[in-house]
């Protein structure tokens, strides 16, 4: 599996219930989709690195309309659970991936809208995989 679908794999399990998006192919009629994307959704980016280059910073956006704080909140501790305390390793072929929690971790993002709520994460990546 590449490191591509790796993420993509990880990001689309690790919270239920909310699928996963790069954020360069969130599913829009506009982008020639049959659909618009429904809420929730999560986008992430996928800066790529490679063994011994350093860790990357990984931006995650979750996406919920409501007029509750609680659905993003759970979310977000959702996922910072998932890559727990010491990160976690996703294998991928030729090695793996390690994901850590970045600091802050999670911020809420200020939207026109007082129903469209958004969840900034910052995670860290280190590609621990050969070329």
């Amino acid at each position: 599996m590449t490191p591509e679908a790796a993420l993509k794999q990880f990001f689309n399990t690790a919270i239920p219930g909310v699928p996963a998006y790069p954020a360069t192919a969130v599913p829009s009629k506009a982008g020639g989709y049959a659909e618009d994307v429904a809420f929730p959704y999560l986008t992430y980016t996928s800066p790529f690195s490679a063994l011994d280059e350093g860790k990357v910073v990984i931006t995650v956006n979750i996406w919920f309309y409501t007029e509750d704080e609680a659905a993003p909140n759970d979310a977000a501790r959702t996922l910072s659970r998932a890559i727990g305390r010491a990160g976690i390793e996703i294998p991928c072929g030729g090695g793996h991936i390690w994901l850590g929690r970045g600091s802050p971790f999670s911020q809420p993002v200020d939207t026109d809208d007082n129903r469209l709520k958004c969840r900034y994460i910052n995670i860290l990546a280190e590609y621990l995989v050969l070329d």
